[in-house]
């Protein structure tokens, strides 16, 4: 099973845990919870293609990912892991390109999806 839709029963206590969205009071978090879509991703399932199109942003609420890139020879090359309240992907949210590396569950993980649209719209509000 690649991934599903759901969504959490307590969105905004999970936001909570999101670096980004800690320093919000309880209003703007629940607000915020409605804009993100949670899915979970079971280990080894990729999250974000290398070169992907999509401009979305990924925050972590559980799990763990590896953020990977390939070198010139096509030989992939680990850079990052990321975790729980971190976040990931606003570089082509800004940018509106290409996906410039892969992400793949390392375990599986419950991430929280929003828009690059959704995102600036945080952005400009808070």
């Amino acid at each position: 099973m690649k991934n599903s839709h759901s969504t959490t029963p307590d969105a905004k206590a999970t936001l909570r845990n999101i670096k980004l969205f800690q320093c919000l009071d309880d209003e703007s978090c629940e607000q915020i919870a409605n804009l993100i879509k949670w899915k979970h991703y079971q280990q080894g399932t990729e999250v974000v293609p290398y070169k992907g199109d999509s401009d979305d942003v990924y925050f972590i609420a559980t799990g763990q990912v590896r953020v990977t890139n390939f070198s010139f020879t096509g030989k992939e090359v680990s850079y990052q892991e990321l975790g729980p309240g971190e976040m990931f992907g606003e570089l082509s949210a800004i940018d509106q390109l290409p996906r410039t590396a892969n992400v793949l569950a390392l375990e599986n993980s419950y991430i929280g999806v929003i828009s690059s649209s959704n995102y600036w719209k945080l952005i400009e509000r808070y």
